[in-house]
């Protein structure tokens, strides 16, 4: 007769695997129950990345990503963004304006935050002024120069 994966590690180690999934799981619990601040006048989110838990066959993601433009109509006064991370790595945002046939207008880099951060972070750009009727904005979430997650905005 064929012992199961758990019948056959030990006591201790099934221990730690438990303890190690519980800790997991509400890192994930975190990551979903948490929402960025109503400001904009249009927030969009997306999680990105993820980690694998064999023991339960399920992906869980490592992070959520909000983005956001505050004006009226053509009007912006400010755009913000948020992470909600378990961890990311000198992370910055671009935020890019296009136009109603997607040509790109107007980028904004935003500085880099070196080294690791965890948790939630929440900022906003001093970009205003007005933007192009019909066009779209979009901010990237940045990790150490490569893109992690994007959300765009319509500019009605």
């Amino acid at each position: 007769m064929t012992r199961t994966f758990f019948a056959r590690i030990s006591r201790r180690s099934r221990l730690l695997l438990a303890t190690g999934l519980l800790t997991v799981i509400g890192v994930a619990g975190s990551l979903v129950a948490t929402s960025a601040p109503a400001m904009a006048s249009a927030v969009g989110c997306t999680r990105y990345g993820s980690v694998y838990i064999p023991v339960v066959k399920f992906s869980i993601p490592t992070g959520q990503y909000c983005f956001g433009i505050n004006g009226s109509g053509a009007t912006v006064n400010f755009t913000d963004g948020s992470v909600d991370t378990a961890w990311i790595v000198n992370y910055s945002e671009t935020v890019r304006f296009y136009d109603g046939h997607g040509h790109n207008y107007y980028t904004y880099n935003g500085p880099v935050h070196a080294g690791y951060a965890y948790s939630y972070h929440y900022w906003q750009t001093s970009i205003h002024g007005s933007a192009v009727v019909g066009g779209r904005v979009c901010g990237t979430l940045m990790s150490s120069g490569t893109a992690v997650a994007t959300a765009c905005e319509s500019i009605l």
